[in-house]
């Protein structure tokens, strides 16, 4: 009992302040849960308050006990929900103006909050038919705002190149495409960001951007009839259509040449495994060369003959039914003196009798 108190007191130390940090930064997390700390503790203390100062023979005890747990229970859940709803919406109201401060700074973060141009940190004018833009910095991060301070396009880029009405917005290290619409004095995104690089191309009639993609730089073109329209140079030919169809067919591709690579690996793989093969069969043969078992790498010549039955009986009388060597009588075997890989033959002369372990150390030496 005592354990379970100290577990809880400590549970609820350690919410609560994580709770609070939570709430400076404006995090609504915070709130529920410093909600549920409050839905969870309070019932129970209350509850545990109620049973220990009633006496035993008080109506609302002996009800408990004659309703077993079950009903107890429910109320206990029925009054966590109603003050964890309560205290949430309460919290909320407290903390409003907390919440509506870290909501502007957020704002500020993100370029979407409007400001005096003199506030921004750095500005990259431009003029487009007589009229006044400019490239702004706040924060570390560039977007497009107009002669009133207006955001065309949010400030959310590492960076923005300027060219022809156009820009290239490079946002974690990706770039996209986007152009000025002078008809609306808006910014149209044309290209989300999905590329690793794009380039600026000078003195071209044709397209002013270069898109890299798959390690080539492809040709893009804005469609001057629809700003909402481009057009890129891929396989040869010049493909048309919005940034979703776009991002498709870009997608496509990738997915193409996904598979094409999955396949190259494959057939590397199995040529590895083919390289692999060849050489421990090479290493096997090898072995078996040099112990005596095959004689060449001809594969028409690889096995011994048998020796003959005539051979063996003269090798076993001569040698006396024993190992020339160690003169054991277990696990003999026929030797050739001059090793068959060698040249050497099934003759009565070049045959001898080695146990295994003297036949195993003498291996393909001659003797």
């Amino acid at each position: 009992m005592v354990l379970a108190v100290i577990f809880l007191i400590v549970g609820t130390i350690y919410h609560i302040g994580r709770a609070i940090d939570e709430i400076k930064e404006g995090d609504i997390a915070g709130l529920i849960r410093i909600s549920g700390v409050i839905s969870v503790i309070s019932p129970i203390i209350f509850y545990a308050w109620l049973l220990d100062t009633l006496p035993y023979n008080h109506p609302i005890k002996e009800w408990i006990y004659y309703h077993s747990s079950f009903l107890p229970l429910m109320l206990i859940l029925f009054s966590m929900v109603v003050l964890f709803i309560v205290s949430y919406y309460l919290l909320k109201f407290i903390f409003r103006n907390t919440f509506k401060r870290e909501e502007k700074r957020e704002n500020e973060r993100s370029g979407t909050q409007e400001r005096p141009i003199e506030e921004y940190e750095a500005l990259k004018e431009f003029k487009v038919n007589e009229k006044i833009f400019f490239c702004a910095k706040i924060y570390e991060k560039w977007g497009v705002v107009d002669l009133n301070a207006k955001i065309l396009l949010p400030c959310i880029y590492h960076d923005i190149v300027y060219f022809e009405n156009g820009f290239l917005g490079i946002l974690k290290g990706q770039v996209g495409l986007a152009k000025l619409n002078e008809k609306t004095n808006s910014v149209d995104i044309l290209l989300d960001c999905m590329f690793n690089e794009a380039r600026k191309v000078e003195n071209n009639e044709n397209y002013q951007v270069e898109v890299k993609i798959f390690d080539t730089w492809h040709p893009v073109r804005i469609k001057q009839n629809n700003n909402s329209q481009i057009e890129i140079f891929m396989s040869d030919t010049w493909y048309y259509g919005s940034r979703n169809d776009l991002a498709i067919f870009i997608n496509n591709k990738k997915e193409e040449r996904e598979i094409i690579k999955n396949q190259i690996l494959e057939k590397e793989k199995k040529k590895q495994e083919g390289l692999r093969k060849k050489q421990l069969e090479a290493q096997i043969k090898a072995e078996m060369m040099e112990q005596g078992i095959i004689s060449t790498d001809d594969d028409t010549n690889n096995f011994r003959e048998p020796i003959p039955q005539d051979i063996q009986d003269k090798v076993w009388n001569r040698d006396g039914g024993k190992c020339v060597k160690c003169g054991s009588q277990e696990k003999l075997e026929f030797d050739h003196i001059i090793p068959f890989s060698k040249g050497g033959s099934n003759t009565y002369r070049n045959l001898q009798i080695l146990c295994e372990k003297c036949n195993r150390s003498k291996r393909n030496n001659i003797g």
